[in-house]
Parts: C-alpha cells; structure tokens; sequence
C-alpha cells in the first residue's frame, strides 16, 4: 500500500463491505501515526523508523474513529485501538507475526 492509489483502493472496498474498522499488515509504512483521510476515514498505523518492512495500520470509518479512545504503536508488528460504545468497550490488537521464511532472530524476539 505504498501508493496512495492502493490505499483509495482499500478505502472503496471498505465502502462495498460496510465496514467500520479493518485491520491490515505488511503494508510496509514507515513510522507511526495518525492520518485522516477525505473526512470520511482515518487511518492508524505502526512501522518501522527507515526501513520500509512490515507495517500494520488500523482504517477507520468516521463512525468508529469518534469512538476511539487510545490507541498504541507498540512496534512495527503489533498496533492496538480502544473504542468505546453505549455499551461496552473494545480493545483491538492487530500484528503482524514474521513468517516462517524469516530468521530465528526475529521470530523469537516478536
């Protein structure tokens, strides 16, 4: 999802589904922020500094993000969001575990 198109992509299926909130990984961003998206979506994500590897962002629709109380970079593999509803409260974790493939190193330090 390095190109915004891919992203707008994303967004649209979004609006097919009915979806409020969808989790992705590997998509490879760098750094952790917040974005806000043509006022009707806003994305929160996770990643590496420089190195463009792993990467798991959280989509909002704009209904979900007005309940969104916190959320946490914890590292370029693991994001969490707290909502909270009329009534109950939800704490979503995304991650992005290393694959098989990867070395030892990484697989035992996630």
């Amino acid at each position: 999802m390095a190109q915004l198109s891919k992203t707008e992509q994303v967004l649209k299926e979004m609006d097919n589904y009915g979806l409020d909130i969808l989790a992705l990984s590997e998509v490879r961003w760098t750094g952790a922020g917040r974005q806000n998206l043509d006022m009707r979506y806003t994305i929160l994500h996770s990643g590496l500094e420089k190195n463009k590897e792993a990467g798991v962002p959280i989509m909002l629709s704009k209904p979900a993000s007005k309940v969104l109380t916190k959320w946490t970079p914890f590292s370029e593999r693991i994001i969490t969001a707290r909502f909270a509803g009329n009534n109950a409260k939800l704490t979503l974790v995304a991650y992005y575990a290393p694959t098989n493939d990867a070395d030892d190193v990484k697989k035992d330090s996630f």
